[in-house]
């Protein structure tokens, strides 16, 4: 009995060591395997990782610089740009990124392995029917190949960095000619309820109307629009269809280009300049007679006059505004060119200009109203009496 005892104790620790050896060699595979488990980078990581680096790739044959901007990339091969497009983070799980070349209507995609020198790239989505993976190996980033890439990045940002002082120093230039111009005007403050008017912001739909880009830009074309319908029905009022016909051309432009800006400024700007010094030749010959038709565009004209002289005086003071702030400011630096660039770029255009633009259109404005009286005009008192209103003697000097 005792002798069969023994046997069976025997056996059993025998088959416990047996399954403990196994156990252990089991678990030991198993740490192993997972050490191999590749884990992509994801999410918020993944594009922090690709957003502003630059990776030199061995792609086998020949090793690839890329450029990772924000949104856009650029593959270099010996120096040259070969590919360059957008970039952005995709898949469900957010564990790669996809790549769109300019010239290509083709993805691909690139997956970021987690602590290995090693980005995976597909010619399709990852995971799909055929898709075909390649291993690409990172190389140091102080290689010299990058440093120069490096170098030549951080050149360009130099260059740019000039341009831009030499925009803000000629900016600068601009308005502090146009400081003693205006601000030297005097106070400008209407008696009447314009100022209040004068001090509101323009709302962004309203802006949309001329595809304006500021305050200052607005009120330049509201004037401007209003002036030029004036001066096209005087023309006609005066039969002088060629001229009219051109300032009817140059309304349309203004109001249906697509042209930036800049160009409707400076367009609009030279088309009233030359119309006025014609106009002003006509409006002071007291002997022309004018025909029936004649005396009714000159009719037709005078809410166009009114309406031009009042959005001059908001374009006047909405000008002071920005030379005041700009004034406070002492010049101009990054930051304010940044928080009211549109501002100070329209402002730059139309500022040197305004005080003849506005010394013209309000003479012209008086002309046309003393010569409505004179001629016997209808409605020409309630529209002298609306332009007495807006006080224009303060801009006399």
């Amino acid at each position: 009995m005792k002798k069969r005892f023994l046997i069976l104790l025997i056996l059993s620790l025998f088959t416990v060591n047996l399954s403990t050896s196994s156990t252990a060699s089991s678990l030991s595979d198993l740490i192993k395997d997972n050490n191999n488990i590749e884990i992509s980078v994801k999410g918020k990581k993944l594009k922090e990782y690709f957003s502003g680096n630059i990776l030199l790739l061995n792609f086998g044959a020949n090793k690839k610089i890329i450029k990772f901007q924000e949104k856009t990339y650029e593959i270099f091969l010996d120096d040259k740009i070969i590919e360059k497009g957008k970039w952005k983070v995709s898949g469900i799980l957010k564990h790669q990124i996809k790549l769109n070349a300019e010239d290509s209507s083709k993805s691909y995609y690139f997956k970021k392995i987690n602590k290995k020198a090693l980005i995976y790239r597909y010619d399709k989505l990852p995971g799909s029917e055929n898709d075909n993976k390649k291993s690409l190996e990172i190389i140091d980033d102080k290689n010299e190949e990058i440093i120069n890439v490096k170098k030549g990045t951080e050149l360009n940002k130099d260059k740019s960095k000039k341009k831009l002082n030499k925009s803000l120093n000629k900016i600068t230039d601009i308005l502090n000619k146009g400081k003693s111009k205006v601000l030297g005007s005097g106070t400008l403050d209407s008696k009447d309820s314009l100022k209040q008017n004068n001090g509101n912001k323009i709302e962004k739909h309203m802006l949309e109307k001329y595809r304006a880009t500021s305050d200052i830009s607005f009120f330049f074309f509201e004037a401007s629009l209003n002036y030029l319908q004036a001066l096209e029905l005087l023309y006609r009022a005066y039969d002088n269809n060629i001229e009219a016909d051109k300032i009817n051309a140059s309304i349309s432009y203004l109001k249906e280009s697509k042209s930036s800006e800049a160009d409707r400024l400076q367009s609009t700007k030279k088309i009233i300049g030359t119309s006025t010094i014609k106009l002003q030749t006509s409006l002071k010959d007291t002997s022309y007679i004018l025909s029936e038709k004649g005396r009714g565009y000159y009719e037709q004209s005078l809410p166009f006059v009114v309406g031009a002289t009042e959005s001059t005086i908001y374009l006047y003071n909405s000008s002071r505004i920005v030379l005041q702030k700009f004034n406070q400011l002492g010049g101009l630096s990054f930051d304010s060119l940044l928080s009211s660039s549109n501002d100070l770029t329209a402002a730059a255009s139309i500022i040197p200009e305004l005080p003849q633009f506005s010394r013209d259109l309000f003479k012209t404005a008086k002309l046309v109203l003393s010569g409505a009286k004179e001629k016997k005009i209808r409605n020409a008192g309630k529209y002298s009496k609306a332009l007495d209103q807006l006080n224009l003697s303060e801009f006399d000097n």
